[in-house]
């Protein structure tokens, strides 16, 4: 099970959640080791090495390149939403430095998430599992008592809440299982959310065998798999 190590996020969770995940690494098959000709917070230089032992980690955001570590404001830019409307970006002092985001990179205004590097590099990588995963299901408009339902029978995770796609956007996990709900506001209701579902395995869904309806888009033991 994923969520032992999920529930008591440490130093070593990202990279035991990558292994049991995604299996052992293969750098063979990914980057070499990052090599950065400048300073960078530890967290981060030792997630590049991560991102090059395990090559299919990132399938929806962007990390940037090492060489194309950008600094804005003081700060290091370092992930970026896969069409650039949004960036995280990190202080470059500090052993575990805090997180901003901004929506306009031009004329920034950063806003800081809730988990320090370390932590929010866990879920960047909880994130990319979950649109990444082989099987999956996801919702874009999702009711609130569909919403509770679905909540009922997923454990969520001790991780602050992002501010992309919408704040709060939360993790949660159960066995095989990782998901990602947010707000999805409409002009007349703020009470929709969507729902990305992640799991290693068909069977790991039948959890949702009996709530899946017409509003779900995809659910892949019907669907078919990406």
């Amino acid at each position: 099970s994923i969520l032992p190590n999920l529930q008591h996020p440490g130093p070593a969770s990202t990279r035991r959640f990558l292994t049991e995940w995604h299996g052992q690494p293969r750098p063979d098959y990914g980057l070499p080791p990052a090599e950065i000709g400048r300073s960078v917070p530890a967290p981060l230089r030792d997630f590049y090495e991560l991102a090059g032992e395990w090559p299919n980690v990132l399938v929806q955001n962007m990390l940037a390149a090492p060489d194309e570590l950008e600094q804005i404001d003081g700060l290091l830019v370092f992930y970026i939403e896969n069409q650039g409307v949004y960036a995280w970006a990190t202080e470059l002092e500090g052993m575990d430095p805090p997180v901003l985001g901004a929506w306009d990179l031009n004329s920034a205004e950063w806003l800081p998430e809730e988990e320090p590097l370390s932590r929010f590099l866990l879920q960047v990588v909880l994130f990319e599992a979950a649109f990444g995963a082989p099987e999956g299901a996801a919702a874009a408009w999702l009711s609130p008592s569909a919403r509770e339902e679905l909540v009922s029978r997923l454990v969520p995770l001790p991780l602050g809440a992002w501010r992309w796609p919408d704040y709060p956007t939360r993790f949660y996990a159960r066995d095989d299982v990782v998901a990602v709900i947010c707000p999805n506001r409409a002009p007349d209701s703020s009470d929709f959310v969507s729902v990305t579902v992640g799991a290693r395995n068909a069977e790991a869904l039948e959890f949702l065998e009996d709530i899946v309806g017409p509003s779900w888009e995809y659910y892949s033991p019907r669907d078919g798999s990406i």
